[in-house]
């Protein structure tokens, strides 16, 4: 079973396209699926969108009534499929819903799964990789937070810690929250995407990356990174993180 997650805070004008072409992509593969989406406490249609796709996908819509940022909409999805997977051998495919995540790349990083790791990231940064359109500050931003982790935080088979395209074996991250509880994610921002890859190699989980073509010009809508707080917020949760050693 592959389950698909995601965060959406106001996509109202894409959703109908992005649900749909996760209906056709997905059913390419030939394997059983569900949607989880979790709706940030959207000021517009998002989730009302969302849910007029349930007559033709299956959807179990997760919503919030208030604006708690993108770390806990990212741990309310990771614990709903943990909660509905019903086998160890069950996926979750994490992505952004701003159309920057071709769901082409789903087939490899599944296979990848499948070959007995238990975490595989679309990653910007190996050498078949490409980033086009992407603004010069945010492209020495994603290098310099690869550098910044791969030294304090070296995870063999990682060198995209701040990709949000991941797959995800079910049985490790039931492993995780049988270990940490609530405590998994903390982090309220993006620092948490770097977070749940520390805190899995931790209980030494296996991890894998396939090359990943990222195309920022596709994306729909503007940025909700606010880049100064996610540099301070990087630095003290990765102190947090080493005392915690």
């Amino acid at each position: 079973m592959l389950y698909i997650l995601f965060a959406a805070y106001n996509e109202e004008q894409i959703m109908p396209a992005f649900m749909s072409n996760i209906k056709v992509e997905i059913e390419k593969l030939n394997i059983d699926y569900a949607v989880i989406p979790c709706t940030d406490a959207s000021t517009d249609n998002t989730a009302q969108v969302i849910a007029g796709y349930k007559s033709s996908m299956p959807i179990i819509l997760l919503e919030q009534t208030q604006e708690r940022g993108l770390g806990v909409a990212f741990q309310r999805t990771l614990k709903a499929v943990c909660d509905v997977s019903k086998s160890d051998d069950d996926i979750a495919l994490f992505m952004d819903a701003d159309c920057t995540h071709d769901l082409k790349y789903a087939s490899p990083m599944i296979e990848k799964i499948r070959a007995g790791n238990d975490v595989v990231i679309a990653s910007r940064f190996l050498p078949a990789s490409t980033t086009s359109g992407f603004p010069f500050h945010r492209t020495l931003l994603s290098y310099g937070a690869s550098i910044f982790f791969r030294i304090l935080f070296p995870i063999k088979g990682v060198k995209d810690y701040t990709s949000g395209y991941r797959a995800y074996k079910v049985s490790a991250l039931k492993k995780a929250y049988k270990h940490y509880g609530d405590e998994l994610i903390v982090e309220k921002n993006f620092c948490c995407l770097a977070e749940l890859l520390i805190k899995l190699k931790k209980l030494e989980c296996r991890f894998a990356e396939v090359p990943f073509a990222y195309d920022y010009g596709a994306r729909v809508g503007g940025s909700k990174m606010q880049i100064s707080k996610l540099i301070t917020a990087t630095f003290k949760m990765s102190w947090n993180l080493l005392k915690g050693k």
